[in-house]
């Protein structure tokens, strides 16, 4: 078994923690024997539920460790809780497929091979976070959840079928991608502007034909690449990533989101060699 360490930092509260994920080697791959659709989840300041797909049986969750806002101690900061499972917890997830608790803000379920987290609205102006630590014999994996905190530029009353979830992507010029949710899965794309400079001054579109919006809509996927921006959605789920940047200028660009007749926006920009 070899480890490997991915380093998160709070510095809210100087507690630095390892997102570790334990790596099983064959023939000189890595080898996931549980298979996690996702291992980094975005959540509204509202209330919200997502879920989490693994391919494989057999895992556990080992600890989940949730950061919340502390405002009633005499110096208010995030302080951070790590939940151990029981042995009783553990046999029911291996055996029964099944689990439900709560710890702090955050309510994580198991039914089969799918974990949905449930999160209440919040009113904290930080982030808050938890990690769900999840093992499989020496294997080791976790999801990382992320709750947008109250009031980060969002309407309040204002309710969204689309609500993209990070909207913004700043890419060096190597290339980035960021991985995003929306509230609902009733939404198209509509188009993707280009701007000549980050000043926007003038602008390209590729406007989605009517044929892409219907099989949007029937599949709940899509996959596909205009000139630098990749874009690959299932149901709630969007990764959109651009490709490096050795044009010598800035890019910019904008990717419209459309239900009916509200519209959701991301706004991209990446560096240039």
């Amino acid at each position: 078994m070899v480890s490997c360490g991915l380093g998160i930092d709070y510095k809210s509260d100087g507690i630095k923690s390892s997102n570790a994920i334990a790596l099983n080697w064959d023939d000189g791959h890595i080898k996931d024997v549980i298979g996690l659709s996702r291992r980094m989840l975005y959540m509204r300041d509202n209330s919200d539920t997502i879920a989490v797909t693994a391919r494989y049986g057999g895992w556990l969750i080992d600890s989940i460790a949730v950061y919340e806002e502390r405002n009633y101690l005499p110096h208010p900061k995030i302080v951070r809780s790590v939940y151990g499972l029981s042995k009783a917890d553990k046999r029911k997830i291996v055996t029964r497929r099944c689990f439900e608790k709560r710890h702090l803000w955050l309510t994580t379920e198991v039914k089969g091979n799918e974990l949905t987290f449930i999160s209440p609205m919040t009113d904290m102006h930080d982030d808050r976070k938890a990690i769900i630590y999840l093992s499989k014999g020496d294997y080791t994996d976790s999801i990382k959840i992320i709750q947008s905190g109250f009031l980060l530029g969002k309407k309040n009353n204002v309710y969204s079928p689309i609500d993209i979830w990070p909207h913004v992507l700043e890419a060096p010029a190597s290339g980035g991608k960021t991985e995003a949710t929306t509230r609902g899965t009733t939404w198209w794309i509509e188009k993707i502007v280009f701007y000549h400079d980050i000043k926007r001054t003038g602008k390209d579109e590729f406007i989605f034909s009517d044929s892409d919006k219907e099989k949007r809509l029937r599949t709940q996927r899509c996959d596909t690449t205009v000139r630098y921006v990749t874009i690959k959605n299932e149901g709630k789920n969007i990764d959109i990533s651009v490709s490096a940047n050795k044009t010598g200028r800035r890019r910019c660009f904008m990717i419209v989101l459309r239900c009916n007749n509200r519209c959701s926006y991301f706004d991209g920009m990446q560096a240039a060699e």
